[in-house]
């Protein structure tokens, strides 16, 4: 069969085409997530550590949420206020107006005192169009009903979009409780030190997943994490999220390997590692 020079080059960028389109699920560049906000530089889990994080080109923030004894939703990653807060009490014991009294961001330094523990809504409220929170549910069941009509006050009012809140949470009975009654939110089930991380232990994380219907994995950085793993993942529909990476170099790795999104709390540094390595690729490989 004879080929023309036009057609050849045709072919070949059809070829071309098929070899770089992404695959579902995959993007080219995963999503930079601000652990507890920028947590490295701002006091976590703080409206400031949000912002500063939207500030440092984050695609979306994490956050971590309790209960409080009168039903408030507030952000705070430990159970008892004594780390950041300087108050050893437990949030489930304590009304709002005790938690409001706490100085969430002292601890982190002078600059960030008078920092409050912050309710979700105050969150949702700075959450910019086109990104996402992601939010840890700790605490138990309890907290998903509240979470619920926090994120439903906030739609109604035009604050933000379902779909820019995701869950992930260690407690697979909590994350289905989570996506069964707010299904049009992403859940990832996060699993740390699940086991050996092993690919039997994968397999069997894949299942749960499909099994519970979840959207996706969320994996601590220790996991043998290459371009094979996150196939598998894929393969399965689901999507995958690595926390938490402060290095440049294991970002850089995770990025070629084809991750979703990568969590970290230094949202700034690594986007600036992933840009980089964008452009010396484009150099390296000019159109």
């Amino acid at each position: 069969m004879r080929i023309d020079r036009v057609g050849l080059l045709v072919l070949q960028g059809h070829i071309s085409g098929m070899n770089t389109r992404a695959r579902p699920g995959h993007t080219s560049k995963p999503e930079i997530i601000a652990h507890r906000g920028a947590s490295r530089d701002a006091p976590e889990n703080t409206v400031a550590a949000i912002k500063l994080g939207w500030e440092q080109q984050a695609d979306g923030a994490e956050c971590d949420v309790h209960v409080t004894a009168d039903d408030e939703v507030v952000l705070l990653h430990d159970p008892s206020l004594r780390r950041t807060g300087g108050m050893d009490v437990n949030v489930a014991e304590v009304d709002l107006a005790t938690i409001r009294k706490v100085d969430a961001g002292a601890f982190k330094g002078e600059q960030w005192k008078g920092e409050k523990v912050p309710v979700i809504s105050e969150v949702l409220k700075v959450l910019p169009a086109g990104k996402k929170l992601v939010v840890e549910i700790k605490g138990g069941p309890g907290v998903v009903p509240a979470l619920k009509r926090e994120i439903d006050k906030a739609v109604k009012a035009g604050v933000v979009k379902r779909e820019q809140v995701e869950f992930i949470c260690f407690d697979e009975t909590v994350l289905r409780q989570a996506k069964t009654i707010m299904p049009e939110c992403k859940a990832l089930y996060l699993a740390g030190d699940y086991r050996e991380r092993s690919p039997e232990a994968l397999a069997t994380l894949i299942g749960l997943c499909r099994e519970a219907g979840f959207d996706g994995l969320d994996l601590d950085r220790g996991w043998p994490i290459g371009p094979a793993f996150v196939q598998r993942v894929h393969d399965a529909g689901l999507r995958l999220y690595v926390w938490t990476v402060n290095d440049p170099a294991k970002a850089r790795d995770l990025a070629a390997a084809g991750v979703d999104a990568i969590t970290t709390d230094r949202p700034g540094l690594i986007r600036e590692a992933l840009e980089r390595k964008v452009s010396s690729t484009r150099i390296r490989n000019p159109a």
